[in-house]
């Protein structure tokens, strides 16, 4: 568990391609820790074995379909937040994404700050926001 004021946001990214995931990593590595999983075996280890912020699907994982994936996840961590990452996508993957109970979209080509955004906003999702009254 991470001390109190703590700001750094610690990532689960599953995918099979170190070549295109390196751009996104990189981008993240500025305010995130990011741990990789290679393998749906070791995707599931790992939420095990640790805690996570945010968990990042690259859509074009070959191991698995990635709906059945974030379902698997979702049912087993309900708030953690997925973000589906795309090399190519339009409104149309953006709806199958929401649909699928995913937080958010990410497609290249992404700015260093769009991803930041997402993540950040995913992170807050979990967190409880107090009521705030008018006085």
């Amino acid at each position: 568990m991470r001390s109190v004021g703590e700001h750094r946001n610690i990532l689960l990214l599953l995918s099979d391609n170190e070549e295109t995931t390196s751009p996104l990593t990189e981008a993240l590595a500025t305010v995130a820790d990011v741990t990789t999983a290679w393998t749906i075996e070791d995707l599931f280890r790992l939420l095990r074995s640790s805690e996570y912020d945010s968990f990042l699907y690259d859509w074009n994982f070959q191991g698995a379909d990635w709906r059945e994936i974030c379902q698997e996840v979702q049912r087993t961590y309900p708030k953690l937040p997925i973000i589906v990452v795309n090399r190519c996508g339009g409104e149309q993957e953006w709806v199958e994404v929401l649909k699928a109970g995913c937080f958010d979209l990410i497609s290249a080509p992404f700015s260093d700050s769009q991803v930041l955004y997402v993540i950040e906003h995913a992170v807050a999702s979990r967190d409880p926001q107090p009521c705030q009254s008018a006085a």
